[in-house]
């Protein structure tokens, strides 16, 4: 049985892409820039906040570049190794991919209202991901993450992407609503807490986004 108790899902600090509004989702994908690479470091000292005394058992982040970079710090200060699993990266926008133009900014904002407002998960931009790739793609992370953060009650901390997160934790945890996650955008290094009530199912309630108590 898992010996994790609490999630802590983080969104990566600020890229070189949220600099440039680069709608980048390719794998690795840019770096942090300055000022993320401060946040990043400064991340190890807020997580207490969320934490509530149970210790940290793991450590995860996506395969993109600026995840790993934000886990760095806190695997480091932990004496954690860092798990890096390669369903946790951000949603692909397909055709939109690496644009920088308002219109393209637009067409994001619609496909997550048809997920988020209108619930059909089926929608893609070509060649990009369904919501429901997106919500099974983070199934199989909470599957694995549940499975291996040794014994023990504790905490993993899980660093991924904003859509993804926005999509995926409402449709996966109680307490947590599309429509609010539409309308409260996760900054960088903002943090989503949840509670695991049964690992088995898994039976996951939403206690806070980016410090918003949800209970």
């Amino acid at each position: 049985m898992s010996g994790v108790t609490r999630l802590i899902f983080v969104r990566h600090a600020e890229s070189i892409a949220n600099t440039t509004g680069s709608l980048d989702c390719e794998v690795p994908g840019p770096a942090l820039s300055p000022l993320g690479s401060a946040q990043a470091k400064h991340l190890p000292d807020v997580l207490p906040a969320d934490l509530d005394g149970f210790p940290v058992r793991a450590v995860w982040a996506s395969t993109m570049l600026r995840a790993q970079q934000t886990a760095e710090p806190v695997a480091e200060r932990l004496g954690l190794p860092l798990r890096v699993h390669p369903a946790l990266h951000e949603g692909h926008v397909g055709d939109l991919h690496a644009r920088v133009d308002d219109e393209a900014h637009q067409a994001l904002e619609d496909l997550l209202a048809h997920w988020l407002l209108d619930g059909d998960l089926s929608r893609c931009r070509p060649d990009g991901e369904t919501g429901e790739d997106l919500v099974e793609r983070m199934r199989l992370v909470l599957a694995d993450v549940l499975d291996g953060a040794g014994a023990g009650p504790g905490a993993a901390v899980v660093v991924s992407h904003g859509a993804i997160l926005r999509v995926a934790l409402p449709q996966l945890c109680d307490g947590l609503s599309p429509a609010y996650t539409l309308a409260h955008h996760l900054p960088n290094t903002g943090r989503v807490v949840v509670d695991v009530l049964d690992p088995n199912g898994p039976a996951l309630c939403c206690r806070s986004w980016a410090g918003v108590s949800q209970r």
